[in-house]
């Protein structure tokens, strides 16, 4: 459940604009998260299908997603839209992802220095930046420093 939580949150905190910032998502729907996990582990998706039966068959909204609060349920013509319970929990998966010691680097602000001075900077990911704390800034400044 972990793996699949946090490929939903570092997906929902890495939106790209028009211009190529990032930017934060709140809400995302079940569709997102199909098409996120496409090409992940068959357990990630098995456990997203037992979660939406779960929440389908649940008298109350008890049911679903770990730390996801269902907004909407699937009506036959839309997907069911969620959000994570806290944005707190999302901005703690995205962090645990930029965390992993054995991940590539994918986002800009974790190999250029001018990208994560601009970041840094963005109100949207103060709480990251706090919940990441110094082991954060030492992974993301060394990253950047390891690649010249």
């Amino acid at each position: 459940a972990t793996r699949m939580l946090r490929r939903i949150a570092t997906a929902n905190m890495s939106n790209l604009d028009a211009q190529g910032h990032m930017y934060v998502r709140r809400i995302f729907n079940a569709k997102d998260v199909e098409d996120l996990l496409k090409d992940a582990p068959a357990e990630e998706r098995q456990f997203f299908a037992e979660c939406q039966n779960n929440l389908v068959s649940a008298e109350s909204k008890s049911g679903g997603i770990p730390l996801v609060l269902t907004l909407a349920e699937a009506t036959g013509v839309e997907p069911a839209e969620y959000q994570f319970r806290h944005i707190s929990f999302q901005e703690a998966l995205f962090v645990q992802t930029l965390l992993e010691d054995e991940r590539t680097p994918v986002f800009p602000f974790e190999t250029d220095a001018t990208e994560l001075l601009e970041i840094l900077n963005v109100p949207a990911y103060e709480n990251t930046w706090r919940i990441g704390g110094v082991k954060l800034g030492r992974k993301l400044l060394g990253a950047r420093e390891g690649r010249g």
